[in-house]
């Protein structure tokens, strides 16, 4: 097999603009976690419980994201109350091109230990939002959050 190169030349003023493009595209592409987490929160609602499903992703001495997986409540929250395992806005249901994942970041130092007994599980850590919101969605606890959709499939819990 036999391998070609071809290389053109072209003015300095065309390379200086791809350059500046390639520059701005790649500050668009790593700010913009920073700006949707300016973006507008909406309040979701949620019962945890059994139905709800919580995955952890740390890193030693650096980040930790989790994840909380729901069904979507029939009907807004403040028609009725949801169910074990469901959320809702307060005004509707979910609709169907909406998340069902709310996702939550830190990215102080952390520990992380799951205790398990029969009557469930306990996430203890020194951070408190993720503990919080691990062990509200593990329990058929009433609970009201502030998300935003990412548009990449999560209602994330700003940092803010």
């Amino acid at each position: 097999m036999e391998t070609r190169t071809h290389m053109t030349s072209k003015s300095p003023s065309f390379l200086a603009t791809v350059l500046v493009g390639a520059v701005f595209a790649m500050g668009a592409i790593f700010g913009a976690p920073a700006m949707a987490e300016n973006m507008q929160t909406y309040t979701l609602v949620c019962r945890g419980g059994p139905d709800m499903f919580v995955t952890i992703y740390g890193e030693e001495r650096a980040r930790v994201e989790a994840t909380v997986g729901f069904r979507p409540a029939p009907v807004g929250a403040n028609e009725r109350i949801p169910e074990s395992g469901t959320c809702a806005w307060r005004d509707r249901a979910l609709r169907a091109h909406e998340p069902r994942l709310i996702l939550i970041r830190d990215a102080s130092p952390r520990y992380f230990a799951m205790t398990c007994q029969r009557g469930g599980c306990e996430l203890l850590s020194n951070s408190p939002r993720v503990e919080n919101l691990v062990n509200r969605s593990l329990r058929s606890t009433l609970f009201e959050i502030q998300v935003f959709n990412d548009q990449e499939g999560h209602l994330v819990i700003p940092t803010n």
